[in-house]
C-alpha cells in the first residue's frame, strides 16, 4: 500500500531532474526574448517625419531654417532645398518649431499615428519685411566693412556654418574656419596664432563685444550664428548671432569699425 507513493515520488524526482536543464533553457530564452521583443516593437513604432520649409509669399525653399521637435532632443536645419527629416519619431502628439532670421517663428501641431509608414509636411514661414530688408542692408554693410580692412580676411554665412560638422562655434573656428590657434597667456587672450613669424594673440568678438577667449565660443551652437569673420589668419575672429543681426536689422544695435593691428 505504501510502495506506490514512494515510487510516484521517485518518478517525480527523476522527472524534475531530467527536465530542469530544459526548463532552465526555456526560461532563459523567454527572459532574453522579452526585452528583444519589446525593443523590436519600439523600433517598429517609430515613424520618419520629413518636410520642406518655404517662403509663404514666394514659395521658394528656405535653406538653413532651424527645425525642432519640441520636448525632445531632435533638432536640425533645412538643406539647400529647404528639406529636413527626423527619422525616429514616436507616435503621439508633437509640436514642430521652425525659425529663420527674417521670418516669423512657426509652431505646428503634428500627430504621428502608430504604424503609418511616414509623415511628410509642408511648412510655410511668413516673411518679416522689416527684418529681411534690414538684414540684407546690414550684411552688405558687413561685407563692405570687411573689404575695407587692409589685411587678408574671409567670411562664413549661416548656411556654411550650419552645414559644418562642428558641434559648437569654438570647434567651427578651429576647424572649418581654419584658425590654427594654440594655447597662450596674454593680458587679454588665452589663444594665439603664428603671424609674421611669431605668436600673436587672437582677439575674439561675439556680437561686437570682446570676450577674450575662444573657449567661450564652445557655449554657442552653430544654429545660433548668422555670420563669422576671420581676419589675418585668425588674429581677429568676429562671431554674429542671429539674435544680434535681427537687432541690427531693427535698428536696435549697430556694427563697429574693424581694426586689426
Amino acid at each position: 500500500m505504501h510502495t506506490l507513493p514512494r515510487r510516484s515520488s521517485a518518478a517525480h524526482s527523476l522527472l524534475r531532474t531530467r527536465l530542469a536543464p530544459v526548463l532552465g533553457a526555456l526560461l532563459a530564452a523567454a527572459a532574453a526574448a522579452g526585452p528583444a521583443a519589446a525593443q523590436q516593437e519600439a523600433e517598429s513604432s517609430v515613424v520618419p517625419v520629413s518636410g520642406q520649409v518655404v517662403d509663404r509669399s514666394t514659395g521658394q525653399p528656405l535653406p538653413g531654417a532651424y527645425v525642432e521637435l519640441a520636448g525632445t532632443r531632435q533638432e536640425t536645419t533645412t538643406d539647400e532645398a529647404g528639406r529636413f527629416t527626423f527619422r525616429r519619431v514616436r507616435p503621439g502628439a508633437h509640436t514642430l518649431v521652425v525659425g529663420l532670421l527674417g521670418y516669423a517663428d512657426l509652431e505646428r501641431a503634428v500627430t504621428v499615428a502608430a504604424g503609418q509608414p511616414a509623415l511628410s509636411l509642408a511648412l510655410a514661414l511668413e516673411p518679416d519685411p522689416v527684418v529681411l530688408e534690414g538684414l540684407t542692408v546690414n550684411l552688405n554693410v558687413l561685407e563692405q566693412r570687411r573689404n575695407r580692412v587692409a589685411v587678408a580676411s574671409r567670411a562664413y554665412d549661416r548656411t556654411q556654418i550650419r552645414r559644418s560638422s562642428a558641434t559648437n562655434m569654438q570647434a567651427f573656428v578651429r576647424g572649418p574656419a581654419g584658425v590654427p590657434a594654440v594655447g597662450c597667456r596674454t593680458s587679454f587672450a588665452d589663444s594665439c596664432v603664428y603671424s609674421r613669424g611669431r605668436l600673436q594673440p587672437v582677439a575674439v568678438y561675439l556680437d561686437e563685444m570682446p570676450i577674450y577667449s575662444l573657449e567661450h565660443l564652445s557655449a554657442i551652437q552653430p544654429d545660433e550664428v548668422e555670420r563669422v569673420e576671420v581676419y589675418q589668419n585668425g588674429r581677429q575672429v568676429r562671431v554674429y548671432t542671429s539674435w544680434f543681426m535681427e537687432q541690427v536689422a531693427r535698428g536696435k544695435r549697430w556694427v563697429d569699425p574693424v581694426f586689426v593691428r
